[in-house]
């Protein structure tokens, strides 16, 4: 959670999952060194506020982070930051991400996914995507790579497919 303001971090941490994320809390001219303790990356960034480090953006660039903004998203976050005019709203849709399943795949308790067999696939591109769906995320074609190994390499009933600027993940039958 990147904000100046630590009620919204009160107010959202208890009504997200434990299990399925750690929600921490960073001011603005902290989330730099926040995020170097972060491996490989977060898997959402949420904040209110209009401003957010260049340096932050920078270094999840193409990478498949989802944001979550309470009001208007700050200039140059990705364009598929969903920005929000109330923290429940954003509550509830960090929530539906985290219960997301395309073709039987789905986020696993803390880290990786649960496979259409149960078994556990680490690939923190794909978990991305798969919390994004059914809405196409922004990612560099070096972020897209690993996650379209992962899928062909472990034969899972998925297709990444380029919707504009974005890569959607869809079930395939």
């Amino acid at each position: 959670m990147v904000t100046d303001d630590v009620d919204l971090f009160a107010a959202l941490r208890p009504e997200l999952d434990s299990e399925m994320l750690n929600v921490t809390w960073s001011r603005p001219s902290d989330v730099a060194t926040a995020l170097e303790e972060i491996l490989p990356w977060p898997w959402a960034v949420g904040g209110t506020g209009p401003d957010v480090p260049g340096s932050a953006v920078a270094a999840l660039a193409g990478r498949p982070v989802l944001w979550f903004w309470l009001g208007a998203a700050p200039d140059g976050l990705p364009a598929h930051t969903r920005s929000h005019q109330r923290w429940r709203e954003m509550a509830t849709d960090v929530a539906e991400s985290l219960g997301r399943s395309v073709g039987g795949v789905r986020l696993a308790p803390n880290r990786g996914l649960l496979g259409p067999n149960a078994d556990l696939i680490l690939s923190a591109e794909l978990e991305g995507l798969i919390a994004m769906a059914p809405r196409p995320m922004h990612l560099s074609s070096r972020a897209l790579a690993p996650a379209r190994r992962v899928v062909a390499r472990r034969g899972l009933p998925l297709a990444l497919v380029r919707d504009g600027a974005g890569v959607l993940v869809v079930a395939d039958s």
